[in-house]
This record gives structure tokens, sequence and C-alpha cells, in this order.
């Protein structure tokens, strides 16, 4: 089992205007991936980014909304044994630096610091288990 796997490519923030003082709101889904099946008609979006992993049917279990500020940590419950803790680094007009921390029954399991591009999703594979995976798109909206 692979327990972390960022997917999707990170734009730089090089060049970019300096870093705005910042709170922003992040949509944060968790999706049960599998070999076959249909694709939640919430997740019409996705699907192509989602696809390009291997999987073809996707099931969206929750969605939230959380709101993301500098230097302060959020905690955001995935289901009874994960959780994400997610700090805004910076942003600018562009992309938002976020440090994402994967905890499984309270103890980390791993972290990177990860740039997303405004209204884009960033993908990460939480638990892979066999032709199934619990994946978690993170959308920075500001």
């Amino acid at each position: 089992m692979r327990w972390i796997r960022a997917l999707g490519a990170t734009a730089l923030l090089v060049g970019a205007a300096p870093s705005l003082a910042a709170t922003i709101s992040v949509d944060v889904k968790v999706v049960r991936a599998s070999a076959t099946g249909e694709t939640d008609s919430r997740l019409k979006a996705l699907k192509s980014q989602l696809r390009s992993r291997g999987y073809r049917g996707f099931e969206l279990r929750k969605e939230q909304s959380v709101s993301l500020r500098t230097a302060k940590e959020t905690t955001v419950q995935i289901n009874k044994r994960y959780a994400l803790e997610l700090t805004l680094l910076r942003r600018n007009d562009k992309a938002a630096r976020i440090h994402i921390e994967a905890l499984r029954d309270g103890r980390k399991l791993a972290s990177a610091d990860v740039t997303i591009p405004k209204d884009q999703a960033y993908l990460l594979v939480l638990k892979q288990d066999g032709p199934k995976a619990l994946v978690i798109p993170i959308t920075p909206r500001f």
C-alpha cells in the first residue's frame, strides 16, 4: 500500500507579485476512486484529472470548504482515521503555497509544501489499496 502520493504539477511563484496578506478559501473533497464504475456528477470538472491516475469510477464521499490564514494551521478531518493539516505559507494573485500534513490516527504520515494555481485542484492520494484509492482534491479559491 502507498499512503501518500502527490499528483499533478505545481506552478512556481518565481517572478510573481509579492505575497499578499492572506485568508483564502480551500475546497477539500474526499473521493473514493476505483478501477470500474461511474463518475459522480458532482466531480465532472475533475473527471479528466482524476482519470489520469488510471481509475475509472469516482464517488464523492465528502466535501467541505475551509478558510486558511497565513501561518495558521487548519485541520480537515477526512474520515475517522485520516486528517489533513493545512497551512497557508503564502499566496500571490496566481497561486497559493500550502503546507500539507497527512495524519493517520493522529500520527504524521507525510508532509509536503505545494504550490497550487488558483482555482485548480491538487490531487493527493491518501490511501491506495489494490483497485481502490482515497483521493483528496485540494482547490484554493481567492
